[in-house]
């Protein structure tokens, strides 16, 4: 398993159907945060509107450091902790990153 080099930050980032603010909160991500290591690891459970393919879009880019993980979502009801979960887990394992952060993907 190859980890990313450097420490730095992870955030861990659930989204489901936020094609209109993911390209914003991820682009406010990168200014801030361009100065040191990151990756953001956004944990998608099934999105139909446009968020996975604007995610992509932005990964093509090189520009930003992102990590995708799609999943399908079993059962009607929020599985955020579940998200994070995987997302926290995927960090420990693939970086190096000493700070994690959550965050949603609506911009709140």
């Amino acid at each position: 398993m190859h980890k990313l080099e450097e420490a730095g930050v992870i955030i861990v980032l659930p989204v489901l159907n936020e094609a209109e603010n993911i390209v914003p909160l991820l682009e406010g991500i990168h200014r801030e945060l361009s100065n040191i290591p990151y990756t953001v690891c956004l944990i998608d459970d099934g999105s139909k509107d446009g968020t996975v393919e604007k995610i992509y879009q932005l990964m093509s880019s090189g520009k930003h450091h992102l990590h995708l993980i799609q999943r399908q979502k079993t059962w009607y009801g929020s599985q955020r902790g579940s998200a994070l979960q995987i997302g926290m887990e995927w960090g420990l394992h693939h970086t190096l990153h000493e700070i994690f952060v959550e965050m949603d993907g609506d911009l709140s």
